[in-house]
């Protein structure tokens, strides 16, 4: 049996929210890393998940839902995405990087979590695709902070 349109919704909702803390956190590091590489990288990332909240958005309007159109800070932090700005202003790549996966991590949960549940066959479409392109993404940090580069 398909979930309810009402916890599809609350689970798009909470996507939604995952996406845009996400881009927060990946725009905070590109705005404030030297390295260009890793710039480039997370300048990519905000974009990407701007453009996933943009398509769930899309999604959740289409199941007759209300979008939301923000992260919440006591969600970024249990995201994960809080802790950068401090950690990106000391300037550790290190930390930043390890900081990123743990985003990442959590996201990768949201969406595993979101996907057990029945959905219609376009959203678990979309998302499984979404899902796939930020694993990609966090094995890309993770190769950075593997290599040192």
């Amino acid at each position: 049996m398909v979930a309810e349109i009402s916890e599809m919704v609350v689970s798009l909702n909470g996507l939604i929210g995952v996406c845009l803390d996400g881009a927060e956190g990946f725009e905070e590091v590109a705005k404030n890393v030297q390295d260009d590489e890793l710039k480039k990288l997370m300048e990519a990332c905000a974009v990407q998940r701007l453009a996933f909240a943009k398509d769930l958005q899309s999604q959740v309007t289409q199941l007759g839902g209300i979008p939301t159109t923000s992260g919440s800070p006591v969600g970024a932090a249990h995201r994960g995405w809080i802790g950068i700005k401090s950690i990106v202003t000391g300037g550790d790549r290190d930390a930043i990087l390890a900081e990123c996966l743990t985003g990442e991590d959590y996201t990768i949960q949201f969406y595993e979590d979101a996907l057990k549940k029945e959905l219609i066959q376009g959203l678990n479409f979309t998302l499984n695709t979404q899902l796939e392109q930020i694993r990609s993404v966090r094995q890309s940090i993770q190769t950075l902070a593997s290599t040192g580069k």
